[in-house]
């Protein structure tokens, strides 16, 4: 076990520590940067280091007061610029903030395009089983997961898959519910 690994579970854990999902269990947020480092781990078999911890770490600079200049001081410039890459700016409205995304997604770079895999199959999952958001809005995300992932196209075959089938999973329920 590579001992960075647990110094950003535990450097995350501190961060989310206050933040929970939107979902009707109230999930502690840090759950959701697991699942990430879970998907590219044991799902995908990712082993190299940087891009476990940088799934860890993925939501720091964007959700709490965690700055690049203090991830590159604990975690080095490789896992700094890359949850820089990953980040996002929070102010503008869902739409816009989707049409950014897909903007962004066009120059990520090979590991930034893992890790976002990860994020969206993360995120339809929950999606699937948590979240109490209006069918409008989770149609839309769903819809914006599978545009952002076909931009994605050809980074790994394994995350690939799994997404299609999470994917696969809402579409039968977007037509059930739409019915």
């Amino acid at each position: 076990m590579d001992k960075r690994f647990i110094e950003a579970l535990n450097f995350a854990a501190l961060k989310h520590r206050k933040q929970y999902r939107d979902d009707k269990d109230k999930t502690p947020y840090i759950n959701h940067p697991i699942n990430l480092a879970h998907i590219l781990a044991v799902e995908a078999g990712i082993e190299d280091v940087a891009i476990l911890i940088t799934a860890l770490l993925h939501d720091t600079i964007e959700d709490t007061d965690t700055t690049m200049e203090d991830l590159a001081i604990h975690f080095g410039p490789r896992v700094a610029n890359l949850v820089a890459e990953l980040s996002d700016d929070q102010s503008p409205s869902i739409g816009e903030r989707y049409e950014a995304q897909i903007r962004k997604t066009l120059l990520y770079s090979p590991d930034a395009k893992l890790i976002k895999l990860a994020d969206r199959i993360a995120n339809i999952r929950d999606a699937l089983n948590n979240v109490e958001w209006t069918q409008e809005r989770l149609f839309g995300h769903f819809k914006h997961a599978r545009r952002q992932v076909d931009l994605l196209s050809g980074t790994n075959e394994i995350l690939e898959n799994l997404f299609d089938a999470e994917y696969s999973k809402a579409a039968t329920m977007m037509q059930a519910n739409s019915a």
